[in-house]
């Protein structure tokens, strides 16, 4: 069997958030990817949060997952907007961290949540119907609901998602890091 070194693994391509700088010393390069493609990649990206939100329930992987998820929100409100001349794009009650806020304080203390599994369902049932804003909402709820569960405060995971948003700014669906050492 051969040793997994360094220099043959192969690293999943990753999105970059926008003020982030390629790191020095690696084997790696900023290619500007079409929106439907950054779109999957955000989609993917949500799954992986959520996947360390599972291991470690805490506001900064919340927090994390909420920037995801503003990414996505940031693709696909304006295709709300064109379905439904309604829709409000600015509405804190839809965007991604006020919506969480907002939920939190909305869910009864008796009220329980199945954890943070399922919301990969969720994300998929999203993911297939783009335009289903009920879909998207239940992501928020669900997220909210088992983070109240998990005892996580809202201003911790608000101050979390300030500072990423300071630190690093949003994701950009339209950058991805990938490893360069491999010819495809």
């Amino acid at each position: 069997m051969t040793d997994l070194l360094p220099e043959n693994v192969w690293r999943t391509p990753q999105l970059v958030r926008d003020r982030m700088t390629v790191r020095d010393g690696q084997h790696e390069r900023i290619v500007t990817l079409t929106p439907d493609v950054g779109l999957a990649l955000l989609l993917y990206k949500l799954h992986n949060e959520l996947y360390e939100i599972e291991v470690e329930p805490s506001a900064e992987e919340i927090a994390d997952f909420l920037t995801a998820l503003q990414a996505v929100y940031d693709v696909v409100a304006p295709h709300w907007r064109a379905a439904d001349p309604t829709f409000e794009q600015h509405d804190p009650a839809s965007m991604p961290l006020p919506a969480f806020v907002i939920s939190m304080d909305a869910n009864a203390l008796d009220e329980v949540g199945s954890g943070y599994g399922p919301i990969h369902g969720l994300i998929q049932a999203f993911a297939r119907n783009l335009l289903d804003r009920s879909a998207y909402a239940a992501i928020i709820k669900e997220l909210s609901r088992s983070a109240k569960e998990s005892q996580i405060e809202p201003d911790l995971v608000l101050e979390q998602y300030m500072q990423k948003i300071k630190r690093h700014g949003g994701f950009d669906a339209h950058i991805l890091r990938v490893d360069t050492r491999f010819q495809g």
